[in-house]
């Protein structure tokens, strides 16, 4: 018994620390993914923070360049002077262009220089003169005779002797404004040139503990612009380097990601799971240990305890235990091995007490055996009289004696189950009897549909209400009407005895018709108070069928009474 009951613990351990281990394995792998999915999104959430705020500060200055570019592609003073071809005319034109363009130039400060370029290819018109080397904006008109090149948009500029110095640049064509036939023709060309480190001082806005380095590079993945520690890293093939489209630019936002510091936010989640993990295996066998020495040792020593109980000894109790639930178990054993001793003692004396009843019984059956009238005497008592009353010239009474006989015969038959067409037979004799007794007094009418003919039916169940409609409702009236009408409807079989008597009182009626619809008092009524006639074939229906069939009564008084008995279509229900 020890053996089986320690190799059950260490059985149900295994299999308590297997599932508990691979739980704690499931934990942490969940929890890995859930880290790798958290990481992608503050990785995700860090680059659209750091485009956001890069795309406004773009964006918003691309907006007033926009607006100084359309502002000067539409002035008359621009026009005029792209379209002066005369030197001293150009001199006076450009002194003008200067009051319109240079207040432009000076105000933004992030603005380079506004270059103008006439369709005539002559020196470029620059609003500011600047220190350093232009010689990169003198070659830029070229850009614009490309059929294939859009009138405007942002590029990027650099000079071959200094590569790594970029000018973002917003260019437009500009064409002949006004009325004629050369009305929107091109006429030069217009740059507005930003600063250099214009986009280095827009990515130096971006502050994320999460990035080490922020790139802005062009449709040629060249770096336009930089900020951080990037140096000549590979950010093509940088696990850590993530990329997006800057909104209403060519240009790409390029970040690398600071994993370390990203990852150091779930070091401490996985020190404190691990921890929680090897705490929950401790505590699973302290608990083992625990229930081993106070569970399941004074648990084989009540098995032994019960074991050794013997049948035949009620005087026999289990030892207490020091365990309060233990011992509480071992009261309720010992309670019942008290009952035990008082019930065995009950069901000897009941015992005893049913012994003598049965005696008694067995005597009563003999006596009502001896005094039994058999069946047979009552037929054969039947014959003599029809044939008295043959000798008499009395044809009723052979009528009514043949048609008794047949009713009898029916009736003491071993089958329940009978067809309709024989229970409609037995009730047409019955009203031969009612016609003979009362002088013809009453007019009977039954109407069956064809189909039901040979439905079964529980035997005997239409006579008792036939009977109930005349002694109940015509008996005392001289004239009067019986109709039995079978029908089926969903289904069912109802069958309807409805008379032209003297009706039900309502208060007698609605106790009748309570008492039919519950299953309850339709027992009581029938088994307790023994009560026959509508009661019990109800119940029997109910029996038979189910809840669902069964006996409804209506009754008007002084107009007559309607009873429906409604029964299953083609039942087999085995006889009871």
């Amino acid at each position: 018994m020890k053996e089986n009951q320690l190799f059950s613990i260490i059985k149900y351990f295994h299999i308590l620390m297997k599932t508990s281990f691979v739980l704690v394995a499931a934990l942490i792998l969940l929890s890995m993914l859930t880290t790798n999915r958290t990481s992608d999104r503050i990785v995700q959430e860090s680059l659209d923070e750091a485009n956001s705020q890069i795309s406004i500060l773009i964006d918003s200055t691309f907006s007033r360049i926009r607006s100084t570019a359309q502002y000067i592609s539409f002035s008359n003073t621009t026009a005029e002077y792209l379209l002066c071809e005369d030197d001293f005319q150009l001199i006076t034109n450009k002194s003008h262009l200067d009051n319109v363009i240079r207040p432009l130039a000076e105000t933004d400060p992030h603005l380079f220089n506004i270059i103008l370029y006439r369709e005539s290819k002559r020196i470029p018109y620059f609003a500011k003169i600047q220190t350093n080397d232009m010689s990169l904006f003198y070659n830029i008109s070229s850009v614009f005779e490309d059929e294939n090149h859009e009138n405007q948009g942002f590029i990027t500029l650099s000079q071959n002797e200094n590569p790594g110095i970029y000018y973002p640049a917003y260019v437009t064509k500009i064409a002949k404004t006004g009325y004629g036939k050369d009305t929107g023709t091109f006429i030069g060309s217009l740059v507005i040139a930003m600063k250099p480190d214009f986009l280095n001082q827009v990515l130096r806005s971006v502050s994320s503990k999460n990035i080490s380095s922020v790139l802005i590079v062009d449709q040629n993945d060249t770096i336009i612009a930089q900020s951080g520690s990037a140096g000549n890293i590979d950010w093509r093939n940088d696990a850590n380097t993530y990329s997006q489209d800057i909104a209403n630019t060519d240009w790409k936002l390029v970040c690398i990601m600071n994993r370390a510091v990203i990852n150091q936010t779930f070091y401490s989640f996985f020190i404190v799971l691990l921890f929680l993990s090897m705490l929950f295996v401790l505590i699973l066998v302290a608990v083992y240990l625990l229930l081993s020495r106070n569970i399941t040792g004074p648990i084989s020593s009540l098995c032994q305890e019960i074991v050794a109980i013997t049948p035949m000894d009620g005087s026999q109790r289990i030892t207490s235990c020091n365990v309060l639930e233990i011992n509480n178990i071992v009261e309720s054993i010992n309670w019942l091995l008290g009952q035990r001793q008082i019930n065995t003692q009950k069901i000897i004396e009941l015992r005893n007490q049913q012994y003598e009843i049965e005696l008694s019984k067995r005597a009563s059956d003999l006596m009502a055996l001896k005094i039994q009238v058999n069946p047979h005497f009552l037929f054969n008592t039947f014959t003599c009289i029809g044939g008295l009353a043959l000798l008499h010239n009395v044809p009723e009474i052979t009528v009514i004696i043949a048609n008794m006989s047949e009713i009898c015969r029916y009736s003491l038959s071993e089958s329940d189950q009978v067809t309709i067409r024989q229970e409609v037979g037995i009730i047409q004799k019955y009203l031969e009897i009612v016609d003979i007794r009362f002088h013809k007094a009453y007019q009977f009418h039954i109407h069956v549909e064809d189909i039901l003919w040979d439905c079964d039916i529980p035997k005997m169940v239409l006579q008792p209400l036939v009977e109930n409609a005349l002694y109940h409702g015509l008996e005392g009236k001289k004239h009067g009407e019986i109709s039995i009408s079978g029908n089926l409807h969903d289904n069912q079989v109802v069958f309807t005895i409805q008379d032209t008597g003297v009706g039900i009182p309502t208060d007698e009626l609605q106790m009748q018709q309570a008492l039919l619809k519950d299953a309850t008092k339709l027992e009581y009524s029938s088994v307790v108070e023994g009560k026959v006639g509508n009661v019990n074939l109800c119940r029997r229906i109910k029996l038979l069928y189910g809840e669902e069939f069964g006996l409804e009564i209506d009754s008007r008084s002084g107009q007559g009474t309607t009873a429906s008995l409604m029964l299953p279509y083609n039942s087999n229900v085995q006889s009871y």
